[in-house]
């Protein structure tokens, strides 16, 4: 299994990079968001919904332990201060210590009822974590086209696979099961492959090398957690106080958004590389330009989607789902609003851990997932549905603000001391 890399591969410009692994991921997240819709329609009530739509909390939890939020380091470790191989077998270990925790976690907090469908999603889960670290040698190496044709490849999977299954069986357990199967098979046959072009993907690293990259990432992972959190503690408070199928039918409206905000991280995915070398040859006023240009394009890009939903998301959710959630649509702007706040917040963190500024990144996400235990409970009571997303932007809000904050820092000790209160052009 041992591969050579022996030849060549060039990279792509970041327009190419940017098309492609936009195009392929909104693939993917497209027929991810089609994954909710099917499971409400083939379903006789909201509780397929609710479960799945709790198994993916829980499986973005999971996720963010499984990869440790190494994936912009890796991108961003322009020195090679980490093989390829202590990269991947990093990941092996992360993906262990992942399944143990989230094991505790289900088995002490999580009812009964909703373990299996959770354990089943978090083996899609695992072989997405995985397929992450293989992701950032191709987006190191300025590849992304493996990136987007490996990510529609998996949603046209996932789609068909899901729905077949759901359609024949009528088991959510099964069919999870099923589309996981089919992931792993892209990974090993075409994301391996593709790796191996850029570098060593057999699995070495050293004690020494495995404690260093785990203290360095340790703030990230924890950052990233707290993320995930603001999100999780909402629903999870809201199923426990209105039951799965009030989560069903809120999760039925929000999740498009969520997929959205995932999309739009791939809007700037091809900058960090760029990025994190402009910052290690202290070319500040080139970073702060990619910065204003990409935090301008996720504005825009959100900005033509509330239109859009503004005009017809109302009726492509009853279109979509029946006339049983025209009651609910009220909920999709919102929605929508507490989704852009949770893409500038994930721009900012990946920003924040190029300048290895990981104390700040875990000091605003945090007090985002504090806010969100603090206020959910009282929002539901006051707005019902739409105290999620209340909650969710009140939250999210915070991080913005301190992101922001901390960046500006960050920039202020980049600067020579001669040239700090100059104007940067």
């Amino acid at each position: 299994m041992g591969i050579m890399v022996d030849e060549v591969v060039e990279p792509l410009s970041i327009r190419k990079n940017f098309l492609w692994n936009t195009a392929g991921c909104l693939v993917y997240q497209g027929c991810q968001w089609a994954i909710t819709v099917v499971v409400v329609i083939l379903s006789a009530n909201y509780e397929n919904s609710g479960m799945l739509a709790f198994a993916m909390s829980v499986g973005n939890v999971f996720s963010t332990i499984a990869t440790y939020n190494v994936r912009t380091y890796q991108v961003s470790d322009v020195l090679n201060r980490f093989t390829s191989s202590n990269y991947v077998a990093f990941r092996c270990l992360t993906l262990m210590v992942a399944f143990v925790l989230v094991g505790f976690y289900l088995g002490a907090i999580v009812s009964q009822a909703l373990i299996p469908t959770v354990f089943c999603y978090l083996l899609f889960k695992a072989d997405e974590s995985f397929c992450n670290v293989l992701y950032g040698m191709d987006q190191k190496a300025q590849r992304m086209d493996y990136i987007g044709v490996s990510q529609a490849a998996r949603g046209a999977l996932t789609l068909m696979s899901f729905s077949v299954i759901l359609f024949l069986t009528q088991d959510l357990n099964l069919a999870i099961l099923g589309m996981s199967a089919l992931c792993i098979a892209v990974t090993f046959l075409y994301d391996r492959k593709r790796a191996e072009k850029l570098g060593q993907i057999i699995p070495s690293i050293s004690l020494a090398k495995a404690k260093e990259l785990f203290v360095t990432c340790f703030p990230a992972v924890v950052t990233l957690c707290c993320f995930g959190l603001v999100v999780m503690i909402a629903r999870q408070v809201f199923e426990n106080m209105r039951g799965a199928e009030a989560l069903g039918i809120y999760a039925a409206v929000a999740t498009p958004t969520v997929i959205v905000q995932v999309a739009s991280s791939y809007l700037y995915a091809p900058f960090i590389s760029k990025i994190a070398k402009d910052w290690a040859d202290a070319r500040v006023k080139e970073v702060l330009r990619t910065l204003t240009s990409v935090t301008a394009l996720i504005a825009i890009v959100f900005v033509l989607i509330f239109v859009a939903s503004f005009a017809f998301g109302d009726k492509l959710l009853v279109l979509v789902f029946g006339q049983r959630i025209a009651d609910y649509t009220y909920l999709l702007m919102p929605a929508l609003f507490a989704t852009a706040c949770a893409a500038f917040v994930g721009f900012f963190l990946d920003v924040l851990i190029v300048f290895r500024n990981m104390k700040g990144a875990l000091l605003a996400n945090l007090l985002s997932a504090i806010t969100s235990a603090l206020v959910i409970a009282p929002a539901i009571d006051r707005f019902g549905m739409n105290g999620v997303n209340i909650a969710i932007i009140v939250s999210f809000g915070v991080g913005i603000a301190l992101s922001i904050v901390f960046l500006l820092i960050s920039f202020y000790q980049k600067v020579p001391p001669p040239e700090r209160g100059k104007r940067v052009k």
